[in-house]
């Protein structure tokens, strides 16, 4: 019997540590702390990039920062759950992120490089809004040499032109790696949250990625990670 190293890509992903350390930041969305109870519009989530467009601007900023604090805490009624995937215990501040929709549906993104080339999937979990189904998309975008940013933060901000050009150019980009998902219609308090996944995606050490997530105004997203995907070696007989 001889062992061949089976791989879906090229041997030199041989050299790709197996590791579940996730190679982004804040991913669980705590970083902020305690901000206080509900919604933080506008909020500079550490990491994180978020935008939509309407019209013929991209609308910068779009992401809610939701603060709540487990079963028998603040009321935040059908607009999420009252816990985030996480479910620490009751009392404790814990976040996520709500859509706060102007135009198109909010992408939300971080960028990464990462230090090994290999292969790598990401991951985040979803909850909904209202009692509805969403559906949602999340992918692995690269390698990336614009980095878009806007042009504030903290604040709502709109721009026509070139910086929509580029957030569009983003987008195709996205639409073309990014796998389509769902989650069911029930109730948004105790909703438990899904996790869904990208596509595996190779990655080369040093050049710049993006993981990104669409979910629209009735989805909310947490823990988000990306990992590098173990290579298994296959006995095969000759």
């Amino acid at each position: 019997m001889r062992f061949l190293h089976i791989l879906a890509a090229s041997a030199a992903l041989l050299a790709a540590p197996v590791s579940a350390q996730n190679l982004l930041i804040n991913g669980d969305f705590e970083a902020s702390g305690d901000i206080g109870f509900g919604n933080h519009l506008y909020y500079h989530i550490t990491g994180w990039e978020s935008a939509s467009m309407r019209g013929a601007e991209v609308a910068w900023n779009r992401a809610n920062l939701v603060q709540v604090d487990g079963p028998g805490g603040g009321d935040y009624s059908t607009d999420g759950p009252e816990s985030d995937a996480d479910a620490a215990p009751a009392g404790t501040p814990m976040h996520y992120v709500d859509d706060y929709r102007v135009g198109t549906d909010m992408i939300v993104w971080q960028y990464f490089t990462p230090t090994c080339s290999g292969m790598v999937q990401g991951s985040a979990a979803f909850s909904n809004r209202g009692n509805n189904y969403v559906p949602l998309s999340l992918g692995i975008v690269g390698p990336i040499t614009n980095l878009l940013a806007p042009p504030t933060r903290s604040s709502s901000a709109f721009e026509a032109g070139a910086p929509a050009q580029d957030f569009l150019a983003f987008v195709a980009q996205y639409d073309a790696a990014a796998a389509t998902a769902s989650i069911p219609s029930l109730t948004t308090r105790t909703y438990p949250w899904a996790t869904r996944a990208t596509n595996s995606t190779p990655v080369v050490a040093g050049q710049t990625y993006a993981f990104a997530a669409r979910y629209g105004d009735n989805g909310n997203i947490d823990n988000a990670s990306v990992t590098y995907v173990a290579i298994r070696s296959v006995a095969t007989r000759r």
